[in-house]
């Protein structure tokens, strides 16, 4: 996706990091709070 890898490379890492969190967090949402569908 990213085509600039010169740019993307210290955001790249941050952004992983973000994305890990907010897994980590939406896993326990989803364990905490069942789906209301």
């Amino acid at each position: 996706m990213i085509k600039d890898t010169k740019k993307a490379e210290k955001p790249a890492l941050a952004l992983e990091r973000i994305i890990h969190e907010k897994s980590a967090e939406a896993v326990k949402a989803i364990i905490a709070v069942p789906p209301q569908k």
